[in-house]
């Protein structure tokens, strides 16, 4: 079925097109009877269908004010869709896209991502692809964790990946960079990554040549935030270092353990 604005899936009108991904494509939606507008992900390829409803699998059990909530599975029209809150505003990618930010507004921001992965944690699910294309603020200033495409519950067993390193590469762990099983250890490495660009612009780890990238991350060498922008304090500096150490048991235990970890309330 060829997707365009106006084109019905299930009970949904396509809107528009405003995402793609690794799966598929992310349409703007309305429900033809009650109206409510949502995120719909239409798979692109079928071959990777048991991982789409993995997602849908994992998300449909998730109930957190800081993730985005999942309405719908369904398949129509030939593809596997998702139905999902459509959440307004920017990604992180956006607001750093006008520049780094203060410490305090830094860890203001993270703090309600930290908060949805350590429930993640408490309920045995590592999300694995945190970035800052994932994470949206509202304008109301709510903050809204996305995608569970490559999600794990570590009560079953997994899909297998055939091979490739499942994630971004710039967030991944030296452990899953060694394709070794990640855990929750691996999204607190990825959280550190994602603290370290709200606090200077960039990543940690950055290289043209992915061979060149990974040598970086399993040896955890990166420039502290300080030496990036001067009026990043101390403890930022020492979040980050706990967070991207290379050996996982050097770091926090689990987003849980970051959030106990953050200097709140902030003045």
């Amino acid at each position: 079925m060829d997707l365009h604005p106006d084109a019905i899936l299930g009970d949904y009108r396509l809107d528009a097109c405003v995402g793609r991904g690794g799966m598929g494509t992310v349409w703007r939606a309305r429900h033809l009877r009650i109206g409510r507008t949502v995120a719909l992900k239409v798979l692109r390829d079928s071959d990777l269908s048991a991982r789409f409803l993995n997602e849908a699998r994992i998300q449909a059990g998730l109930r957190h004010p800081h993730v985005a909530t999942l309405f719908d599975y369904f398949e129509a029209g030939g593809h596997a869709c998702i139905a999902m809150e459509f959440v307004e505003g920017e990604t992180f990618a956006d607001v750093l896209s006008r520049g780094p930010l203060d410490a305090d507004r830094a860890v203001r921001l993270l703090q309600p991502v930290v908060e949805a992965v350590a429930y993640l944690h408490d309920h045995g699910v590592i999300h694995r692809d945190l970035k800052s294309h994932n994470v949206k603020v509202t304008p109301q200033g709510r903050v809204a964790l996305l995608d569970f495409g490559i999600a794990k519950d570590l009560n079953l067993k997994g899909l297998t990946t055939g091979g490739a390193v499942p994630g971004t590469p710039e967030y991944l762990s030296p452990e899953q960079v060694l394709g070794r099983p990640p855990d929750a250890r691996s999204d607190v490495w990825a959280l550190g990554v994602l603290l370290y660009e709200l606090l200077t612009g960039d990543v940690p780890f950055q290289s043209p040549s992915t061979f060149s990238l990974f040598e970086q991350i399993t040896r955890a060498e990166y420039a502290a935030p300080s030496t990036r922008r001067r009026d990043v304090p101390a403890w930022a500096d020492a979040l980050v270092a706990r967070c991207l150490r290379p050996a996982p048991g050097d770091r926090f235990a689990d987003a849980g353990a970051l959030l106990d970890a953050l200097p709140l309330p902030l003045a």
